[in-house]
């Protein structure tokens, strides 16, 4: 099984947010589509990142970079 940080990774690769609400994980997408595949991950980790967000709370963990102006 994969650790929660290399999940949480791929899934904003893929422009995938997870939120914690409640026991709840809320998912946010810009383009508004999730594969079966990246759904059934989140599903099978559902415990394991509610855990991690638990503990994480009030943290920054990632750190958003702005995209460079073009050349």
């Amino acid at each position: 099984m994969r650790d929660v940080k290399s999940i949480i990774k791929d899934l904003r690769n893929l422009d995938v947010r997870l939120y914690l609400k409640n026991e709840d994980i809320e998912i946010e997408t810009l383009n508004g589509e999730l594969s079966d595949d990246i759904l059934h991950e989140i599903r099978t980790n559902k415990d394991k990142l509610v855990a991690y967000f638990r503990k994480t709370a009030g943290k920054k963990v990632f750190s958003h970079i702005n995209p460079a102006g073009r050349q």
